[in-house]
């Protein structure tokens, strides 16, 4: 593999997050699929050409193209083996907190992330897939050297060497005030890594990247991430967090990347309520559910 093939195959296989629990502006134009160099939308995306769903109908006729049963990359999007899988219920994970340092930041996620590991490994193990923990990773100031190159996002999960969970000093935007902030993108970035163990990056690279397939895997993890959220045990006693999460979900800054204010609610509510994997499968969606 050439140093260009593998530098593209990185970019593919590296995403970074929606804080869907955080409103600054610093930290929503921040946030964006990763290319090697740093937080920006890959080439393929069009940048400042985001649309608000409510200019677009949600019933946008979109099918796959002709034959896509039967391509394997196709298959694995539209019709994932694991999309019947009971989503697993989150047990013993540490009760909403905020933080106000990186050392608070650190044991918070770190303590999400173990209990969401914890939930998914009896299932990943019963389909085969590496169920192996996956490590967290803080860094101080704007940017972070990982497998996937140099970073500069608040929080990004990268696939490269079994996958990995950085956050970044900018992810405290959000972990200082919102008690659900870092369950949050701890569980959205574990999405991705599902989404890589599942074979979607993959699939998503090899069928060609574009503004909306991008889109498709975000709102995908943003639905997953949601649906973590209300199978954890320790977030029933706090529904009024989740449910003031709804006017920050109507405020959010749209972007191409992530997807407009609308598809952003409408796919988190999605996951609110999701039972399965398969519940959070973006790339059957009308085009205007992923604008």
């Amino acid at each position: 593999m050439t140093g260009r093939t593998r530098a593209a195959s990185r970019r593919s296989r590296t995403t970074a997050a929606l804080l869907p629990w955080s409103v600054p502006l610093a930290l929503v134009g921040a946030s964006a699929t990763l290319g090697v160099e740093g937080c920006a939308p890959p080439p393929t995306a069009v940048q400042g050409q985001a649309t608000d769903c409510a200019s677009r109908a949600h019933d946008d006729p979109w099918t796959p193209p002709a034959g896509a049963e039967s391509d394997p990359d196709w298959a694995t999007l539209i019709d994932n083996a694991l999309y019947p899988a009971e989503l697993p219920d989150l047990t013993g994970c540490p009760a909403p907190a905020t933080a106000a340092t990186m050392s608070g930041l650190e044991a918070q996620a770190t303590r999400q992330l173990d209990c969401v590991q914890d939930a998914w490994r009896p299932l990943l193990e019963s389909a085969g897939l590496d169920a192996a923990e996956i490590p967290l990773h803080v860094y101080p100031g704007e940017h972070a050297d990982t497998p996937c190159g140099t970073i500069s996002c608040p929080a990004v999960y990268c696939a490269e060497d079994g996958g990995g969970i950085w956050l970044g000093e900018a992810s405290l935007d959000s972990a200082t005030w919102f008690a659900l902030g870092i369950k949050g993108v701890v569980n959205h970035e574990y999405a991705h890594h599902l989404q890589s163990l599942i074979g979607v990056l993959d699939a998503q690279h090899r069928i060609g990247a574009t503004s909306e397939s991008v889109r498709r895997v975000e709102l995908q993890a943003t639905c997953l991430g949601y649906a973590m959220i209300a199978h954890d045990d320790r977030v029933a006693d706090h529904l009024d967090l989740v449910e003031s999460s709804d006017p920050l979900l109507g405020s959010l800054l749209a972007d191409d990347v992530h997807g407009s204010r609308d598809s952003v609610a409408q796919w988190a509510l999605t996951g609110l309520d999701a039972r399965t994997l398969g519940d959070c499968n973006t790339w059957l969606a009308a085009a205007g559910a992923v604008s």
